[in-house]
């Protein structure tokens, strides 16, 4: 969590081109890391970070919503 939470931050310093979708996997990347380490809520902010972001691959936007739907399902 730590490193993909410094590295979302210098992506965002950075002013070179970016990957197509990059932002959106950096968020999906720390979802995934915070959904393991229990931290519900800010997995869910990051996903919806992740469908939010331009250009984001077809294939994040759909591990996105499954990484949501796991999130309500063990929330109950």
């Amino acid at each position: 969590n730590r490193w993909l939470t410094e590295g979302l931050a210098m992506c965002e310093r950075d002013d070179r081109r970016r990957m197509f979708g990059e932002v959106a996997l950096w968020h999906f990347k720390r979802a995934q890391a915070r959904r393991q380490l229990g931290r519900g809520d800010q997995a869910r902010a990051d996903l919806l970070e992740a469908l939010a972001a331009p250009q984001a691959r077809e294939w994040v936007r759909g591990r996105s919503h499954l990484e949501l739907a796991e999130l309500s399902l063990a929330g109950g």
